[in-house]
């Protein structure tokens, strides 16, 4: 699967939502993605990648970040993935997949819904 990242080119990951986390080492993300964009101090992120995907004539968004922690990025271990869809996460766990050590996806989560129903607790 073809894929580009921040160091390619400029990726813009507003609006995405958290689809999952996966447990794999800072060392595996550097291998695949290249070196991090570093924390902005804004945040608790001390390191994330911008991807995105070609697949079928279609671009995904991935988002990958370290979960709060006290730890160094270098010895994190748990990361969030962020996307439109849970296509992003699901790009992210096939290239990795070898690599990764557990993984927990979010519940659905559909971006581009308009309704929902209503709570039944309102």
């Amino acid at each position: 699967m073809k894929y580009e990242t921040h160091l390619d080119r400029d990726i813009f990951i507003d609006d995405l939502v958290v689809q999952g986390e996966m447990r794999v080492k800072y060392d595996t993300l550097v291998k695949f993605f290249g070196q991090p964009l570093e924390g902005n101090g804004i945040t608790s992120i001390t390191a994330e990648w911008h991807i995105i995907f070609q697949h079928k004539n279609v671009e995904t968004i991935a988002h990958i970040y370290d979960a709060i922690s006290a730890k160094s990025a270098e010895e994190q271990e748990i990361w969030d993935i962020s996307g439109h869809s849970k296509d992003a996460y699901r790009h992210i766990l096939t290239l990795l997949n070898d690599y990764v050590v557990d993984n927990e996806e979010e519940e659905d989560y559909d971006y581009y819904r308009t309704e929902y129903p209503d709570n039944p607790e309102d």
